[in-house]
């Protein structure tokens, strides 16, 4: 497996480049070939042209093309030009599939890339090449990501240079239109896909709720426009240049734990923002920032695992957004590492597609980097170099970002240390450290809430100290509150936080405990165990403490102001009978 890489802009440029690739493919074994153009030029009537003498030349070879952003040539940024790579395949076989009239029928496209996956024998990935943003790629997406799980699925959306006026085209052998999607199906039983993405963005503040949104068009977060979060925050407003001002500070949505950068691209009057990725109502959403720190550590991590699979070939789709957060010098040293691992070429996108291999959802990404590695065969044991990036690279606006972002994410620790801490004060009892009543009585009622998704059921335990008021009265505050302590730390012993359960001081001398899956046998069980636990402790200055017991269970009644109701009568009922006993109601 190998790649040819040469610029097309020019007829000489080209033929030199095709003859070059001639000569191998007439003295080495030769499965298939595949051309990617990589456009930096807009001049379609040029591109067309080039397609089309690729086409008379190499009539069995398959041709897709994107607009650029930027042209990757072993593994550097190369001058605004046309790329051409030629990936010549020893035992594999390329299969490529265009739709057109794509906005009108995504549905009916997935529909077709499925059916046609499924028939392709020893499929090991399909590239996925969309006209950009401007189509909802949702329809495509579902359906893609039911292919069998081993399938790698990758890809991108075309951009121009300029970002802001370039019309966004994908290139087949027919036309550069901004309205077809190209699908190509790589297939073998000796070919080796590796596929993952780059990010290194870091959360910043707290996060919203998306409350109204449709496709790639945010409208509301917390009930407000979307975009006062950018003003209110950043103070990013439609004055400014809004594109450019948010490429640094994209926001992040998480989709069932998985992280999803988007680049907020325009804005609307009605304050809606028009993002560079699918988004949904309920979804998380965060601001972010670029930590070169962090963005670092991801691609060396990614530099081992490439380094490990021995790739022969690399495709590096970056995202045009992060290259314009990066400014060119260190676009290209991010990219630089990867060159030594092989043949490594791509573009600069509009937007990324890759499928994750835990849960097979093929998502749409901004600001991440995707490497893409093939092999034919086994690995030979190949003594790659260990290449790395450091923060000895950064250099000008590079190099402040650190610093900032390290003053950023400072700031963010501490403040969220502070929150933690607020937030338990809040929640827990200053004297035992059990929960507050507040919290204790919210978990009751959202175990109460939840009782359905129980087996068991829902057991309460009330739990009150004997004669607390002469240990007071006589041994004074202090032994006291020790008793309280160590009672406290006699029912936390005795639930298992893992399972929800959890213990609450209800006030005074009184104590709430929360079993939410346990039957009404074993939560009285638990309360006489408790019971001798506590009668058989030894506390200090105390020659003997007992403790009364009052169980319920959620079936006892759905009335949940009597179950409060009853409990406290079954704790009362125990007092009457002498104290020191578990009482259940209604028995």
């Amino acid at each position: 497996m190998k790649q040819f890489l040469f610029r097309a802009g020019s007829d000489s440029e080209l033929n030199e480049g095709m003859n070059r690739l001639k000569e191998y493919l007439s003295a080495n074994k030769v499965s298939s070939t595949v051309f990617h153009l990589y456009c930096g030029l807009t001049d379609k009537e040029l591109i067309m042209k080039q397609v089309k003498t690729l086409e008379e030349n190499f009539p069995a070879a398959p041709i897709a093309g994107v607009a650029s952003n930027g042209e990757i040539m072993d593994s550097k940024i190369i001058p605004q030009d046309l790329l051409v790579s030629a990936i010549v395949f020893e035992s594999s076989k390329v299969d490529i599939y265009t739709y057109g009239n794509a906005g009108a029928r995504t549905d009916e496209i997935g529909e077709a890339i499925k059916n046609a996956a499924d028939k392709t024998h020893d499929l090991c990935a399909i590239e996925l090449l969309f006209p950009g943003s401007v189509m909802k790629s949702m329809g495509i997406l579902d359906r893609v990501s039911e292919c069998a799980p081993n399938v790698s699925i990758f890809g991108g959306y075309p951009i121009g240079h300029d970002m802001d006026n370039d019309e966004p085209f994908v290139v087949t052998t027919k036309s550069a239109d901004r309205d077809t999607v190209i699908a190509i199906m790589y297939s073998g039983k000796d070919l080796h896909v590796n596929a993952d993405k780059t990010a290194g963005w870091e959360k910043l503040g707290n996060s919203f709720t998306i409350t109204a949104a449709d496709g790639h068009t945010l409208y509301d977060v917390d009930n407000i426009p979307a975009l006062e979060v950018y003003e209110k925050y950043l103070k990013i407003t439609q004055a400014g240049n809004f594109t450019r001002d948010t490429v640094e500070f994209p926001l992040l949505i998480v989709d069932n734990n998985e992280e999803i950068l988007r680049h907020a691209a325009t804005y609307a009057e009605d304050g809606s923002i028009y993002l560079s990725g699918n988004v949904k109502v309920g979804e998380k959403l965060y601001l972010t920032y670029g930590n070169p720190s962090g963005i670092f550590e991801q691609v060396n991590k990614r530099c081992a695992a490439i380094r490990e699979f021995e790739p022969e070939v690399i495709f590096l789709y970056s995202c045009a957004a992060r290259k314009a957060f990066w400014g060119d010098v260190m676009a290209s040293r991010e990219i630089a590492p990867f060159g030594e691992f092989g043949s490594a070429a791509g573009f600069f996108t509009g937007g990324e597609l890759i499928r994750m291999s835990d849960r097979g959802t093929v998502f749409e990404h901004n600001i991440t980097m995707l490497t893409i590695c093939m092999r034919e065969g086994e690995k030979k044991g190949l003594a790659l170099p260990d290449a790395k990036i450091d923060d000895s690279m950064l250099v000008g606006q590079a190099y402040l970002l650190k610093r900032l972002a390290q003053l950023v994410q400072s700031t963010n620790e501490e403040l969220q240390q502070k929150n933690e801490q607020l937030l338990k004060m809040a929640i827990t009892d200053e004297l035992t450290q059990l929960y507050n009543r507040r919290e204790i009585e919210k978990r009751i009622n959202a175990a109460l809430d939840n009782e359905a998704d129980s087996k068991n059921g829902v057991g309460l335990i009330m739990v009150d100290v004997d004669h607390f008021k002469k240990v007071n009265d006589i041994l004074g505050h202090d032994v006291g509150d020790k008793v309280l302590r160590k009672v406290a730390d006699i029912l936390k012993a005795a639930v298992d936080p893992a399972k929800g359960e959890a213990v609450g001081r209800w006030g005074g001398e009184e104590f709430f405990m929360l079993l939410p899956d346990m039957s009404l046998e074993d939560t009285a069980a638990l309360a006489e165990n408790t019971r001798k636990a506590i009668e058989e402790n030894r506390f200090e200055n105390v020659r003997r403490l007992t403790a009364s017991f009052g169980v319920i269970h959620s079936s006892s009644d759905s009335d949940r102001k009597n179950l409060y109701i009853k409990v406290d009568e079954a704790l009362y009922q125990a007092k009457a009978r002498g104290r020191n006993c578990v009482i259940t109601a209604d028995n």
